[in-house]
């Protein structure tokens, strides 16, 4: 039988996390992301043992109506937690945020971007842009 459409939903919120599992038998999906041209993302999950699959994109995210753009105080905090050493969540859809660091003669240069909701910030840690 067919996964329901809030088993569907689960698995995504679940994929984002740690690990996603199969509503029917339990067993760990196999999930893929893909990064799509034009801010898009591709996720698909599949169950190795029964065969059923999904594959969602931004545009079909449950949470799509509540994806924003991140507040100064939220790309704060975020900076501070990386260059404490670790990873951010997003505070607005709470996907693991992908971060790209670039050292400079004044400081550092953070690009933090959120592939689930798209949010993106670039901080420069020496002049606070």
């Amino acid at each position: 039988m067919p996964w329901t459409l809030k088993q569907r939903e689960q698995i995504l919120e679940r994929a984002w996390g740690d690990s996603a599992t199969c509503p029917d038998d339990h067993e760990v999906l196999q999930v893929r992301l893909a990064e799509m041209v034009g801010d898009d993302y591709r996720l698909q999950a599949s169950c190795p043992k029964c065969g059923q699959h999904m594959t969602v994109g931004r545009g079909e995210d449950p949470r799509r109506t509540s994806f924003r753009r991140w507040t100064a105080e939220e790309i704060g905090a975020m900076v501070d937690s990386t260059l404490q050493g670790d990873v951010p969540q997003c505070p607005v859809c709470g996907a693991g945020v992908r971060i790209d660091e670039t050292r400079h003669s004044t400081g550092i240069a953070v690009v933090l971007h959120c592939v689930r909701c798209g949010a993106s910030a670039e901080r420069d840690t020496a002049s606070g842009r």
